[in-house]
């Protein structure tokens, strides 16, 4: 019986074949970025990474080691940021395939992944993971492993971007429905923006309604935590 071999999160080509699915959209661009991070217990609740460019946008990876909810304490968020939507061209938009990875620095066959697709636009400009794992796990060692996810209080993590070409219908503005979750580890995850709008009504136009429980889902659906990062 064949076993398969860990893939490398540096192997950049063999770790999108097996984490990142073809949606069956061209694709435009691709770019991997990875930020090495130490001191982990020392960062602080809210930080970013330098921008890196991909399709002719400007992006960067949102962290927060400590989680992005007070329902989930111990849990470590992370999004995929548009790095400036303020400054992009009226009417912009941009619709991406992404993986978001947490890897260990000496080993990056040791990883935890998300991955997922949005319609980034200035409503929606980041989009990732309120539960992207739990702390504690990411510094333990599993059974078969030799190292954790994050070691000697470092860790990688990777944003790997693609933009899509994906037609728009003439006259009609970019849709979130485009958006879709998709957590590798046990499907728990609640994959939103980091921020919700402050509004009354919190049900978007696709009917997407908030989550009771942890079992993988195929929409998307919005969480209680309306804090507004600063």
């Amino acid at each position: 019986m064949e076993i398969d071999k860990p893939v490398s999160v540096r192997d950049h080509e063999a770790f999108a074949v097996k984490n990142m699915p073809d949606l069956g959209y061209d694709v435009e661009d691709t770019k991997v970025y990875t930020w090495r991070l130490n001191n982990w217990r020392k960062l602080e609740k809210r930080i970013t990474s330098p921008e890196f460019e991909c399709g002719g946008h400007r992006w960067r990876i949102l962290l927060f080691p400590f989680g992005n909810s007070l329902d989930e304490p111990e849990t470590v968020s992370v999004y995929l940021d548009y790095a400036d939507p303020k400054r992009a061209p009226e009417g912009w938009y941009a619709r991406a395939q992404f993986a978001l990875v947490i890897s260990n620095p000496n080993d990056p066959t040791i990883y935890t992944v998300n991955h997922a697709h949005h319609c980034f636009t200035v409503e929606e400009c980041d989009w990732g993971f309120t539960r992207f794992g739990d702390l504690r796990e990411l510094f333990h060692v599993y059974e078969g492993d030799t190292r954790p996810t994050i070691e000697d209080d470092s860790g990688e993590v990777t944003a790997v971007v693609r933009v899509l070409k994906v037609p728009r219908v003439v006259g009609r503005a970019p849709t979130p429905a485009f958006s879709h979750p998709q957590g590798l580890q046990d499907g728990s995850n609640t994959m939103v923006p980091s921020v919700l709008p402050v509004v009354a009504d919190l049900n978007p136009v696709n009917d997407l309604h908030p989550v009771t429980d942890i079992h993988p889902v195929t929409d998307l659906h919005p969480v209680t935590d309306l804090r507004r990062p600063t």
